[in-house]
């Protein structure tokens, strides 16, 4: 998969009438495509948690699995460090920064929601947003390429009816 990277370009125009005097103000910049390859878990970007009973208590988490995110080839105006962050969404993040049970309504899973982990198994809160999440070190890192480590889990918000779990995450990867 490739990811395309975009400084925005603006050109902006200004005038202000404010007692007879006007100003003109520009902003220009310039669009650059740098490009990566991003590999999710080793090329299968579909990740299938254990089967797990519905006996989970409120607050609790069960099915932890580990997944890589490898990127390469990342340089953009000479910066060679790569963060990544989550984005929050909506419609498939719930309001405790965890990914909703996005499963058809009829076959889902009441009551479970998919908590995503850092590398130190600590829980991401993507409705944060990217500027309150702490940038996720990569687990190995070279110039204009890293692997990042996370988890994701069951989270039990209620008690738990059994069915499917889906979840799906958008993540962002920019060089920093």
């Amino acid at each position: 998969m490739r990811q395309l990277f975009i400084a925005g370009m603006l050109s902006l125009t200004s005038y202000c009438a404010v007692a007879g005097n006007s100003s003109n103000f520009n902003v220009n910049g310039t669009v650059t495509a740098g490009t990566c390859d991003i590999v999710i878990n080793k090329g299968n970007s579909r990740l299938q948690l254990p089967n797990q009973t519905s006996t989970l208590p409120k607050g609790t988490t069960a099915g932890k699995t580990k997944f890589q995110l490898s990127i390469e080839g990342c340089t953009e105006n000479g910066k060679n460090s790569l963060s990544v962050y989550f984005q929050n969404d909506q419609n498939t993040t719930n309001g405790d920064g965890q990914l909703a049970n996005t499963a058809d309504a009829a076959s889902a899973a009441k009551n479970v929601v998919l908590q995503l982990l850092d590398h130190t198994e600590t829980p991401i809160n993507i409705g944060q947003g990217k500027y309150s999440q702490n940038p996720i070190p990569a687990h190995s890192a070279n110039a204009g390429s890293a692997t990042f480590d996370f988890y994701v889990q069951y989270y039990a918000t209620g008690e738990v009816s059994a069915g499917e779990v889906t979840g799906s995450l958008i993540f962002l990867v920019e060089p920093s």
